[in-house]
């Protein structure tokens, strides 16, 4: 088949409450498109043969976009709503489906390390809202959605049961190749990519450290809002990037400071570095 079904577990979401696909949040936007990438991680770059595996949501609607972390989805909302799904025979078995795909992903290893979350064109057309949580507190940044500037290529490849083309970019200190479809024309893709014609299903990094691969896609069916989040402590970019640092540097002693944590000593290991190997290492 050229278009790659969709996971079981994904299919099993369809029957279940429109109000359990919102995190109990407001929606900003209506899903057309849903997409699953496999998105992998080296933490640190002197030892670049340990990674980071996390499965990521990209829910694309007539507006803007969310990219998160598909575990924090799962285990936030759906597991919790299968016992509140309606009534009938075909939700009872759509809830099988889902713990029985859920079941499979658990004996991949899959680490959750990820709780970002990236909206482009929000909360405006042109802009791009990032939201984290670390250190006991909610926050993040809004900036212009970034121009990446592209150079286009005759070489194609099939991800995701898509026929894709190549480009390549330098994007604040790392240069990348990616792969694109244009049967899907939509100017998206994982964490940040934006700007070619069509939706990015790939996307590499010269050095092999960050890695994002489509490996399913959907068509949404139903009315399925994209949630947002608020920002509790707003930021910009730049210092966002020194909380980050100075959290990896010595989480414990970041989180005694903050108003938010128990004032209980935390164990030993809260005080150890952390490998910083962030993924954009220039700021513009």
């Amino acid at each position: 088949m050229k278009k790659k079904l969709f996971l079981l577990f994904i299919t099993s979401l369809y029957f279940l409450p429109v109000h359990s696909l919102t995190l109990n949040e407001p929606g900003v936007d209506t899903v057309k498109i849903v997409c699953l990438y496999r998105q992998v991680c080296v933490l640190d770059s002197l030892q670049p043969q340990k990674k980071t595996n996390d499965l990521m949501f990209l829910q694309i609607g007539n507006q803007c976009s969310r990219y998160y972390s598909f575990h924090e989805y799962l285990t936030d909302s759906l597991v919790s709503s299968i016992s509140a799904a309606r009534g009938g025979q075909m939700e009872q078995e759509g809830a099988q489906e889902f713990l029985n795909g859920l079941g499979k992903l658990s004996q991949k290893k899959v680490s959750v390390r990820v709780d970002f979350q990236i909206y482009k064109h929000y909360p405006r057309k042109g802009r791009l809202t990032l939201r984290n949580h670390f250190g006991g507190e909610s926050l993040g940044y809004e900036e212009a959605l970034p121009d990446m500037k592209w150079n286009l290529s005759n070489d194609t490849s099939t991800v995701c049961g898509y026929l894709c083309k190549k480009a390549t970019t330098s994007f604040r200190g790392r240069n990348y190749t990616a792969w694109y479809t244009q049967e899907i024309p939509v100017s998206d893709g994982p964490w940040k990519f934006n700007g070619l014609p069509g939706l990015i299903l790939k996307a590499i990094d010269a050095q092999e450290f960050f890695s994002f691969e489509c490996t399913a896609i959907e068509r949404s069916k139903g009315i399925k809002l994209i949630g947002k989040r608020n920002i509790i402590r707003p930021l910009n970019r730049t210092e966002y990037n020194k909380l980050i640092r100075r959290f990896l540097d010595n989480p414990g002693v970041y989180m005694s400071g903050s108003p938010l944590t128990p004032e209980s000593p935390f164990p030993a290991s809260a005080y150890k570095k952390r490998p910083y190997n962030p993924i954009e290492r220039t700021d513009e």
